[in-house]
């Protein structure tokens, strides 16, 4: 087969690909799933200052389809509003005074925050534990391989774990906690409830819903979505499991226990399908029996459009 052949099948074989593509993407918009990820959905993220954008990892790892926008010390007054963000995501510990009074402001006009790390050192390391108002009492607690976590496996973000989890940490390492009692409540107009702890006073990821505005709020220990290395609390297969849920409820997505995730990247003219089984969200599964036949393209990870 000479070169223009081969040229010709493998167009052929794009085409092919790419109508494929299609048809798999209307079959499952057209039973109403809101679990196609919509990147039009604009989420910031927020760092101190322009110096640390570049050691962000998590967030350009985990929300990768999404083009992220970063608010600093200097734009976040002007900029975080629930017009511009969907939602907003604090990678790290470390918070001015100016940038809490932004998220708190934010809060109360319905806006989504994630917290990968407790936010409160100030960028001078100086601690301030009650900035953020519906954070609760603060704590400090140590987790080893000893360390046993409890989990309230009733809600949505930990639905599919077990109740109980022996730390896979091989060090002995203090970290920051809060402490809420009882464990689900209201505070600052919000209810809250917690979702994991090590102990009474360390409670590790709790979820905060203000149903009349549509606030929302996760508080994640900064060690909770590392997998490997001296730290890690789960293996990857748990800690996937829960950031899927905790991402699906923070930004209301349908819930996919059967792992299909299309993604429409910004900016690129290209239709992502990953395909781990061959059925849609749960909901779908009765509305869409003609998605079996394409079992055989599990391989298929990207076409053009």
């Amino acid at each position: 087969m000479d070169r223009k052949i081969k040229f010709k099948v493998m167009r052929t074989s794009c085409i092919f690909a790419g109508i494929l593509c299609l048809v798999l993407v209307c079959q499952i918009a057209a039973a109403g799933s809101s679990n196609c990820l919509d990147n039009t959905k604009k989420i910031a993220v927020y760092l101190p200052s322009t110096d640390v954008v570049a050691h962000d990892p998590i967030c350009t790892a985990v929300f990768f389809e999404y083009d992220l926008d970063y608010l600093t010390d200097s734009t976040i007054t002007s900029n975080l509003t629930k017009k511009n963000y969907e939602l907003l995501l604090v990678p790290d510990k470390h918070m001015s005074d100016k940038a809490a009074t932004a998220v708190n402001k934010y809060l109360n006009s319905g806006g989504k925050v994630w917290f990968f790390a407790d936010p409160r050192l100030k960028p001078d390391d100086s601690m301030s534990d009650y900035r953020i108002n519906i954070l609760g009492k603060p704590s400090e607690i140590w987790i080893s391989h000893n360390s046993n976590f409890t989990v309230d496996n009733t809600d949505p973000i930990t639905n599919g774990l077990s109740r109980s989890y022996r730390s896979l940490s091989t060090t002995n390492k203090s970290t920051y906690t809060r402490s809420f009692n009882p464990d689900s409540g209201n505070i600052s107009g919000f209810k809250y409830k917690v979702l994991a702890s090590v102990c009474k006073d360390g409670d590790v990821l709790i979820r905060f819903e203000n149903t009349k505005t549509g606030a929302k709020v996760i508080y994640s220990n900064e060690n909770m979505f590392i997998s490997g290395g001296s730290c890690n609390y789960f293996n990857k297969d748990t800690e996937t499991r829960l950031f899927q849920n905790s991402k699906n409820w923070i930004l209301g997505l349908d819930k996919n226990t059967y792992g299909i995730s299309i993604t429409y990247p910004k900016g690129d003219k290209q239709v992502t399908v990953t395909i781990d089984d061959v059925m849609g969200a749960d909901k779908e599964i009765p509305k869409t029996p003609t998605f079996s036949r394409w079992k055989r393209v599990r391989s298929l990870q990207t076409c053009r459009t």
